[in-house]
């Protein structure tokens, strides 16, 4: 994801990408291409051979943005970052930009739908209710820190029945949800905007509910029943020390029961089968760029040093490259730089197994734990950043969150997080720890050069002046420091 803004130019097709771009550009949907408006295999193939003509100084660097964005934004990042890598570093910089069919960036578009989700009346009666039913469960143990005792379903449900039996608010909202879903009551307006995932109202209304006896509706089993759970969820979380702070994690709980689909889920799901369709055998981007890349090095054209970057999502691509490199191009190492990636350990894991030589040099940039948990995705509303969005709701883990590498706060925390429980996360430590300049966490402004980043949200990485230079700094003079 990118900081940049929609240019006011769509692009809805490579012939809407200027002609000074084209050369470094690889457009796709889905992971393929050979379709109308994207990259053809034989431009693949220029923009290949341009890449071996120019002979670049510094090698080659094929950079993968964020994901799931608007093309336009993804434009918007080449041209920021195509003097630098080109003109400044003396590389050859390759852009793989999906084109996803959004108009705005993952980011923006789950700004506005929490934004939207949060103005909700039913999710500010359960933000507030989930709170109070879990209260007599949690106390404190030492300073600020929380424990939890997990109680009794049965009990847990006869206190939320009760307590929802006198709960007038409570039941009128849950009564516009059951009109706006099922329009029983005709010619009645409706201020709900967002609707709970359909799973949601299956498991929350009896079938065949009826609003001659309203009382059905918040006196169900089916009802209580659910509500319970995303308590016990809740309580779970703290009891393993799962929590993203108590108010984003029952933001997180409520989101996830209630409106998954509605804060792109799917989306989310369908951005990550993209980046390992796109290697996959056939007319898809990875595959047929990496098939030239072979065909130069068979002929003994090849590049001095091939450097992949990762932004955000831009990771898993990253991953999925030297995966299939291993099979495609087994002698080639590559330098990796990722910047606030949104892979999670499990993945990057298999990485090191996969293609255990596929890694030359390494590098990640991404933020300290005090400006990773203060970069608010939307102010008020869900107050974390993207990463933790993704690691509490798009990846999760059963009834926990979900281990994301470009997060400190999974690294340090050796307590909860340790080997016996989270083997991945020891796999991932000792590759990072192998090396201490393999990680740089932002702010780091006094360090040497190549080790330096400025950025305070998710979004600014790759563009941060800091960042920017770092990376232009080990493109040029290498990883050594």
């Amino acid at each position: 994801m990118t900081e940049l803004a929609v240019s006011e130019h769509t692009i809805a097709s490579m012939a809407d990408v200027p002609d000074s771009l084209r050369q470094f550009i690889v457009l796709s949907s889905e992971g393929r291409i050979d379709r109308p408006g994207l990259s053809t295999s034989d431009e693949v193939a220029e923009v290949v051979r341009a890449a071996v003509h120019s002979k670049p100084n510094n090698g080659l660097v094929i950079f993968f943005h964020g994901g799931l964005t608007s093309e336009s934004a993804g434009i918007d990042t080449v041209k920021s970052l195509k003097d630098s890598y080109h003109g400044e570093a003396k590389t050859y910089p390759i852009f793989f930009v999906w084109k996803s069919g959004l108009v705005e960036t993952l980011e923006a578009m789950l700004k506005r739908k929490l934004t939207l989700i949060g103005d909700e009346k039913y999710f500010k009666v359960l933000k507030e209710r989930i709170p109070r039913w879990s209260a007599r469960h949690i106390s404190f143990s030492t300073g600020e820190e929380r424990t939890a005792q997990i109680p009794n379903m049965v009990e847990l449900e006869a206190e939320i029945s009760v307590d929802i039996a006198i709960d007038p608010q409570f039941q009128e909202t849950l009564k516009e949800v059951f009109e706006a879903a099922y329009g029983a009551r005709r010619g009645l307006p409706t201020t709900v905007v967002v609707l709970p995932d359909s799973s949601a109202l299956n498991r929350m209304f009896p079938e065949g509910a009826a609003l001659s006896d309203e009382s059905v509706l918040w006196s169900s089993p089916k009802l209580i029943r659910f509500l319970a759970g995303i308590v016990i969820n809740y309580l779970q979380r703290i009891h393993h020390h799962r929590t993203h702070g108590l108010e984003p994690t029952i933001v997180e709980e409520i989101l996830c029961a209630v409106y998954l689909n509605a804060v792109g889920a799917d989306i989310w799901d369908d951005m990550k089968v993209a980046t390992e369709r796109a290697f996959e055998q056939g007319e898809f981007a990875g595959t047929v760029l990496m098939e030239q890349l072979k065909k130069s090095a068979d002929s003994g054209r090849s590049f001095k040093k091939i450097t992949l970057i990762g932004h955000s999502a831009g990771a898993i691509y990253v991953n999925n490259f030297i995966k299939r490199a291993a099979t495609v191009l087994p002698s080639l190492e590559f330098d990796v730089i990722f910047l606030a990636p949104a892979i999670n350990y499990d993945n990057f894991s298999e990485l090191l197994s996969a293609n255990p030589k596929g890694m030359r040099n390494f590098r990640m940039f991404s933020m300290l734990e005090r400006y990773e948990s203060n970069d608010q995705l939307v102010m008020g509303i869900y107050v974390r950043s993207l990463l933790y969005f993704i690691s509490g709701v798009l990846e999760r883990d059963y009834l926990e969150d979900k281990p994301i590498f470009g997060m400190q706060r999974f690294l340090e925390d050796a307590t909860v997080f340790d080997p016996t429980g989270v083997p991945n996360i020891d796999v991932c430590r000792q590759f990072l720890d192998s090396d201490p300049h393999r990680t740089v966490w932002s702010i780091a402004d006094g360090a040497p050069a190549g080790l330096r980043s400025g950025a305070t949200t998710h979004a600014g990485f790759a563009c941060d002046k800091d960042t920017k230079a770092s990376v232009v700094f080990i493109l040029t003079h290498g990883f050594s420091r």
